[in-house]
């Protein structure tokens, strides 16, 4: 990695944070298809050892989803703390870095979203073969991947402006929060309309609405936050 050049496009600029960022691609793109390959090769050999039994093979396995989550709101954390004083240090500025963070979680999720597609080919756990089946699963999973790593980094981006106190403060409001929603929907019955919002089709656009809302709102307060944090 060189300087960077501040009479170059903007384009330029986030391209050198992503190679930046995939400069050691073992984190980032072959540890997710690791965890993808285990995952699959555990569920194979239990529905060996289940027919071997001659018991009849059930829908329960172990899901990729949860571990991949898990695992890339831990990595997304990382890359953004460990790339942020290198990053300065290049003169890249703070909004070409985030950027380029954002558009490295874009690539890692659609990596990673292939591969969780393309073992539910396999396995045969889509309900259908069809392209729209394929198509809503993979816009699903890539959405999940794209949101956790967005969270993960604007939670660590707290952690960067304002350190443990921060960090802390932000953690115990949040969950207060929490507790407070689920005590008020408990006690005036608002569960239901809280599922039928979440999974119902009759709310889709509604959802997709709220979700791209929630995600815009995440991802502009972890650049608020990097303007003034400290490498």
């Amino acid at each position: 990695m060189t300087m960077t050049n501040p009479t170059s496009s903007i384009g330029a600029r986030i391209r050198q944070v992503v190679r930046l960022n995939f400069l050691y691609p073992w984190t980032l793109v072959v540890v997710p298809w690791l965890i993808l390959a285990a995952i699959f090769l555990v569920n194979l050999v239990l529905e060996g050892i289940l027919q071997t039994e001659g018991i009849a093979r059930v829908s329960a396995s172990f899901s990729t989803e949860p571990f991949l989550i898990v695992y890339l709101f831990i990595s997304a954390n990382a890359l953004l703390y460990q790339q942020f004083p290198l990053a300065i240090s290049y003169g890249l500025s703070r909004r070409d870095f985030y950027l380029g963070v954002l558009t490295s979680y874009s690539i890692i999720a659609l990596l990673t979203a292939t591969g969780s597609t393309l073992i539910a080919l396999v396995r045969g756990t889509l309900q259908s073969f069809e392209p729209s089946a394929m198509g809503g699963y993979f816009a699903l999973v890539f959405w999940a991947y794209l949101a956790v790593q967005i969270l993960g980094a604007a939670i660590n981006a707290i952690y960067m402006r304002w350190r443990g106190i921060g960090l802390f403060t932000f953690l115990a409001a949040a969950s207060v929060l929490m507790i407070s929603l689920a005590l008020n929907f408990g006690q005036y019955g608002l569960w239901d309309a809280v599922y039928r919002l979440l999974f119902s089709t009759d709310y889709a656009a509604t959802r997709v609405s709220v979700q791209l809302g929630f995600l815009l709102i995440v991802a502009l307060s972890g650049y608020v936050l990097i303007r003034r944090a400290k490498p």
